[in-house]
Order: structure tokens, then sequence, then C-alpha cells
């Protein structure tokens, strides 16, 4: 204050800057190409740190046009009925919303 006087020290809860992106080793479809099944069963390899959204995205690799969705990795995803190749994209966010690079599935036919 004007006088001089100082008050004792208060400490405040530490913030930790998280800067590091989740990482997604893989994602594959399970189904057999050609497949008449719109459900495409999905396996992941490894995933470093942690992350609490996730996005999938059909045939589309630009992360702008994401929606994240709350949650884990699903078992399967819904592809669109029109026949054809069909890549995934998939995406992993974090907390701090730190997002991984993109990682694409195997090309599995629908037909």
């Amino acid at each position: 204050d004007a006088a001089g006087n100082t008050s004792a020290r208060i400490d405040s809860n530490s913030v930790v800057l998280d800067t590091v992106a989740p990482t997604l080793a893989s994602a594959t479809v399970t189904n057999s190409s050609p497949t008449n099944l719109t459900g495409y069963d999905l396996v992941y390899g490894a995933v470093t740190d942690t992350y609490n959204r996730y996005c999938i995205l059909e045939n589309d690799t630009v992360l702008a046009n994401c929606t994240f969705v709350a949650g884990t990795l699903p078992s399967s995803f819904a592809v669109s009925a029109v026949d054809g190749s069909k890549i995934l994209s998939i995406w992993i966010r974090d907390a701090a919303g730190n997002t991984s690079a993109r990682v694409a599935t195997n090309a599995v036919v629908l037909d």
C-alpha cells in the first residue's frame, strides 16, 4: 500500500500448460471388401495421452469439417448408403483442445 506495507505471500493453484496432442497409431475397418453393410467395424492401434473427443469423417480429409463428439472411439461407424470406396478419417482431441494428426483407415467398398 502507500505506506509501504506488504502482505504475506499467497500461493495460487498451479497451472499446467498442455500443448501435446494425443496420438492414434492406426485405425482399421475389419469388414471385408466389398461389403453390403453400412456399419463399418473398427479396431484401433495404440493411443498415447488421454483424449475426450473424436471425429470420424467419410471420404473427407479436412479437419475443419469435423464436429467432435464427446467420448471414446466407437467400435463401429455408419457410412452413407451410397455405393463406392470409403476411407474413414479419424482425429482425437484432448481436454486442452490439442488435436491428433489424421489417421486414415483402409478403403472398403460398399456395394
